[in-house]
């Protein structure tokens, strides 16, 4: 997946906590707990990818998401062309990027060392957070919202002092899920809100607060990650205590909650999450370990099963029936179809990929920014 070409642009490490409580009123009727059987395909055989209408972008910068409204859209490096590693082509830095006729969103206020990650496209909107590339005086993370029918950016969210940062954000169905991770003297607050970039109408989904001096004592269920697809929030936890003290090994669940925060369904318990990972697409979630490796569960078709699809801790994405997995410590990618249950063979010309909203690129050399250029093909929905 390249996926140091994508963190390349986010240079963000945080410490995801948020504890657990709803607001509002279930919208979505809880479902009753039941055992969930775990399913090992990590010894699965593999397919042939079929690869057909192929499009070919001659620019070096991947695609990071993809709308038919918008086609690929990318994001320009923080630094200048020319410089060590960097693409030689003309292109403006820190900029985010729709390819297909080469248009350069505007970007209000730029900020010298600071870049574009967590592009994303919905309908008519794309989105991303502006952070600093941890060179130079940073201002706090900020989230910015283009309307691809106005053409105009508006600013959605920035810090109102230093204690307050984002760990999170997803843009659904044009609503905006962001986390903000608010830290004073006397207490910790944790809150997700939802923003809804039509009628501009914000709230909060999950929220709670502990005793800044109890942090590291607290048993209390907190957010490590979550992710929103088919109107639900996926979300792993694990005890407060345990997440601020960064121990070696602890208990974590992931569940699903409803849109008001209530809990929908109770999926799955394993240990240690630590250089973890989590995607979603259409019902379906996929997660990674490090002790045990990529898992996935999809509420649309087994919800009775986990399903095991990689001993490693990997970097996931997904997308419709595929998953891309980029293990952390050797240099591998795997593609794996969860409709037929096997792993997917590239052609062998291509020597690297990634995958987003229904589209693969493919790449003939493992560059960040591959100096020919890639392919671009629909991924098989069947």
């Amino acid at each position: 997946m390249l996926r140091s070409y994508r963190s390349a642009h986010i240079g963000l490490c945080v410490l995801i906590s948020l504890a657990l409580y709803g607001c509002g009123t279930a919208s979505v009727k809880s479902q009753q707990s039941r055992e969930i059987q775990v399913i090992n395909l990590t010894n699965q055989p593999f397919e042939n990818l079929k690869v057909r209408n192929v499009e070919h972008y001659s620019i070096p910068f991947l695609p990071l998401t993809y709308s038919k409204n918008t086609g690929v859209v990318s994001a320009t490096p923080v630094f200048p062309n020319g410089q060590p590693g960097m693409p030689t082509v003309p292109y403006k830095p820190q900029r985010v990027l729709i390819e297909k006729n080469m248009t350069y969103l505007p970007q209000p206020n730029p900020l010298r060392d600071y870049g574009c990650a967590f592009v994303q496209t919905d309908g008519n909107w794309i989105t991303w957070m502006y952070l600093n590339n941890g060179l130079g005086q940073g201002y706090g993370e900020r989230l910015y919202a283009y309307n691809v029918a106005t053409k105009k950016t508006s600013l959605i969210w920035k810090p109102l002092d230093t204690h307050t940062q984002l760990f999170d954000v997803q843009l659904n169905h044009g609503i905006l899920y962001y986390g903000l991770d608010q830290q004073e003297s006397t207490k910790i607050t944790r809150c997700v809100i939802t923003y809804n970039l039509d009628s501009h109408v914000k709230k909060t989904v999950l929220s709670t607060s502990a005793a800044s001096n109890e942090v590291t004592l607290s048993n209390q269920k907190t957010i490590y990650d979550f992710h929103v697809s088919g109107g639900l929030i996926g979300v792993i936890s694990a005890p407060f205590s345990q997440v601020y003290a960064n121990p070696t090994d602890f208990p974590y669940q992931f569940n699903l909650y409803t849109l008001s925060g209530h809990l929908y369904r109770s999926v799955f318990q394993g240990t240690y999450p630590n250089q973890f990972d989590m995607a979603s697409d259409k019902g379906t979630w996929v997660w990674s370990s490090n002790q045990g490796g990529v898992y996935y569960y999809s509420e649309k078709n087994s919800r009775d099963h986990v399903y095991h699809i990689l001993n490693e801790a990997s970097y996931v994405q997904i997308s419709g029936n595929y998953i891309e997995m980029e293990p952390l410590n050797k240099p591998q990618e795997y593609l794996f179809n969860t409709k037929d249950e096997k792993y997917v063979h590239l052609p062998s010309k291509y020597k690297n990929f990634t995958i987003t909203d229904g589209v693969i690129g493919l790449t003939t050399d493992n560059s960040m920014f591959p100096v020919n250029g890639y392919d671009l093909i629909t991924l098989p929905t069947s």
